[in-house]
């Protein structure tokens, strides 16, 4: 069973995605009668945040461990910081806390990432597959084409 879809299971904790766009340079390519254009080309990532009961953190950090899976912080606009933030993976000195989210060095936190509002129905289908595939139900769908289906070819 895929890890995300146990500690749905086994803890109370939630889940909030965000899809990131990280703007590329543009790249040369070759368009129709070999004519040179460019174009951008983007880069995705998809950062879950994990919401959960502070009764439970060691715990779920443990279970996240063991699974080869270790949090970062989230960036400063994926979080409400009225919540109290805690990472079980983050290191703090002896008798020191975890720091409040704005006080944290971000990593990635840059204006070069930017939230992607309107993506293309191609990226989000394998984006949204992703999650499909998280509750643990890989479902192989046979699709073929219908019988009743028929085209002329045009010579």
């Amino acid at each position: 069973m895929p890890p995300l879809h146990e500690l749905l299971m086994f803890y109370k904790v939630e889940f909030k995605a965000f899809v990131l766009a990280n703007k590329s340079d543009k790249i040369p390519t070759k368009g129709k009668k070999g004519k040179s254009i460019s174009q951008t080309a983007s880069e995705y990532a998809l950062r879950i945040v994990v919401f959960g009961c502070s009764e439970e953190k060691a715990s779920i950090g443990r279970f996240l461990s063991s699974s080869g899976l270790y949090l970062q912080h989230p960036l400063r606009t994926e979080c409400d910081v009225s919540i109290d933030y805690f990472n079980p993976h983050y290191l703090v000195r002896s008798g020191g806390g975890m720091p409040k989210i704005e006080d944290l060095s971000l990593v990635g936190d840059t204006e070069d990432l930017m939230y992607s509002t309107a993506i293309d129905d191609v990226i989000r289908s394998r984006i949204l597959r992703i999650f499909d595939y998280a509750d643990g139900l890989e479902t192989n769908l046979d699709v073929s084409p219908s019988s009743r289906l028929q085209v002329h070819l045009m010579k």
